[in-house]
């Protein structure tokens, strides 16, 4: 049976046992991933960049520590062959957090007990965390995000744009100009007639076939609006006028004219 996700709030977890295997550095990647592992689908899909910033990594180290972190057998590439996109990873279970839940009185729940040495020790590749509070019913029926923070089930076009733009919503991370751009671009899309879906798919043309987005820079808001005829006028082995074939080398040439042409 796999385990309910952990859902933690401000805070990465470095693993006292993956330090000792594979230093801190490493240990804190492992971290950052693990996190994103803990929401609804378990598995992690944030780009290197995003990654890299909740541990102050440039995306180039991030990659090369995720890389040896899949050989040690801590994290698994559900997408090895994919290129040009962020990777899907999976945390394999072999460093995990053992959390304890203690239910009573809350006066009871303030005094100092003694555990058995089972409850001392982690076993190995886990460390414990001991939560001491009453268990509440939570009827809440939402997806988190791997720091806690809540947000609906059902998407919206702001979460949407978040999600292709690569902007963290989370309430101690985004910024008011973000939440603003995010704002003011869902209602112009909305009134565009634009919907969640049409951007999601905006998001998988823009990583998959735009020259920046292959660098894997993702898109300002305003740019799925400004770009959305291109976009949809876009077709397989050409440049509007058949110019390129549906080859690997054609569409790199017509990536590179539009490079040059965007300058």
């Amino acid at each position: 049976m796999t385990p309910a996700p952990t859902k933690l709030k401000g805070f990465t977890p470095v693993i006292d046992v993956v330090v000792k295997d594979v230093g801190l550095v490493q240990a804190a990647v492992f971290g950052a991933v693990w996190r994103y592992c803990q929401m609804k689908d378990r598995t992690c899909t944030a780009s290197l960049e995003k990654i890299g910033g909740r541990v102050e990594l440039s995306s180039r180290t991030v990659l090369r520590h995720i890389k040896e972190l899949c050989d040690r057998g801590y994290l698994t590439d559900l997408t090895p062959g994919l290129r040009n996109q962020p990777h899907t990873y999976a945390d394999t279970g072999k460093a995990a957090l053992r959390v304890v839940l203690q239910a009573g009185f809350t006066s009871d729940l303030g005094a100092t007990e003694s555990h058995t040495r089972y409850d001392r020790e982690s076993q190995p590749g886990m460390t414990e965390s001991q939560l001491k509070k009453p268990i509440k019913k939570d009827d809440t029926k939402k997806d988190s995000e791997p720091d806690g923070s809540v947000t609906p089930s059902k998407p919206t076009l702001f979460t949407a744009l978040a999600e292709v733009c690569q902007i963290d919503i989370d309430k101690n991370m985004i910024t008011v100009k973000q939440r603003g751009q995010l704002n003011s671009e869902s209602k112009r899309l909305r009134k565009a007639g634009i919907d969640c879906a049409g951007v999601r798919a905006f998001g998988e043309w823009w990583y998959a076939h735009y020259w920046l987005g292959l660098k894997q820079q993702p898109p300002d808001p305003s740019q799925i609006r400004s770009m959305w005829k291109q976009f949809k006028s876009w077709k397989p082995g050409g440049n509007g006028n058949g110019a390129y074939p549906d080859t690997v080398e054609g569409r790199m040439a017509m990536i590179h004219e539009w490079g040059q042409r965007e300058g």
